[in-house]
């Protein structure tokens, strides 16, 4: 991913002919880093760290032979996502004072504090494990049950004392925001008529570092091709999005047709 965006941020900058940076060890450090704007480092960080943390994760999980050991696990990483996200108001003074906490728990790298960013992935993959058994027998029970913890997370929230709205909005809303994508994602999936206009999602899973790579691509050379039309920004994005995903969906078809194509793709391990 930061190769992928050093490229994508160089051709930015040789298609607005602004190439005297491009040949900066100083400017090219700050982006792989996070010296520069454009620097995605900030997020990176927190990503890898959780990949770490997964496999602990993963074993205490299999430890979980009972509900009430499952149910303990559960309690127990909710309050740990809650705490990283308190940590700024329970202790602004040294969380302000210490550079090192201030990354950690404050402003950040890059703007993403590390410490809750990784408590928020913790819950992400709690909520991967106990969706499992709704999402085998999906239902509209199960489709009213997340819109239901949706909107009262929300009312929940907007009565919420100040000093626990972070804690609040950190872990019971954000759980039921993902709930409900997830939901309708699922429920779109088992929905008879979109079956068939669905099939290209494995593919997309299939060749997943491509993917990411080649849509920014496309939406990219779509968004500087149509920029000087003027057209209005929710026509264009809806555009770009569009065409992006048509346009992926096409370059992964020629895979299988075209084995020289397939074969250079999976030399750059694409």
């Amino acid at each position: 991913m930061v190769a992928s965006n050093a490229v994508m941020v160089g051709i930015r900058h040789l298609v607005a002919h602004e190439t005297e940076p491009l040949f900066s060890f100083e400017w090219w450090s700050g982006v792989l880093v996070l010296g520069s704007e454009w620097s995605i480092s900030g997020i990176l960080l927190p990503i890898g760290l959780l990949l770490l943390v997964c496999p602990v994760l993963v074993a205490l999980y299999d430890r979980c032979r009972s509900r009430l050991r499952q149910v303990m696990l559960a309690a127990g990483l909710l309050l740990f996502a809650a705490f990283t996200w308190s940590v700024p108001s329970l202790v602004p003074d040294l969380v302000a004072y210490h550079r090192a906490l201030d990354v950690m728990f404050g402003a950040g790298a890059g703007g993403f504090p590390v410490i809750p960013m990784i408590g928020s992935g913790v819950l992400g993959f709690l909520l991967g494990v106990f969706w499992q058994p709704p999402q085998e027998r999906f239902d509209r029970d199960t489709m009213f049950g997340a819109i239901l913890l949706f909107v009262a997370a929300r009312q929940l929230l907007s009565v919420t004392p100040g000093f626990l709205t972070v804690i609040v909005g950190r872990t019971l809303v954000d759980v039921s925001h993902l709930v409900l994508m997830i939901a309708l994602a699922t429920g779109l999936i088992h929905w008879r008529p979109s079956r068939r206009a669905l099939r290209f999602v494995p593919l997309l899973g299939c060749y997943s570092l491509f993917t990411f790579l080649a849509h920014r691509v496309v939406e990219q050379t779509l968004s500087i091709s149509l920029r000087p039309y003027g057209l209005p920004s929710e026509l264009l994005y809806v555009v770009c999005f569009g065409g992006g995903l048509i346009g992926l969906v096409e370059l992964l078809k020629w895979r299988p047709v075209f084995p020289s194509y397939d074969r250079l793709l999976r030399a750059l391990y694409l």
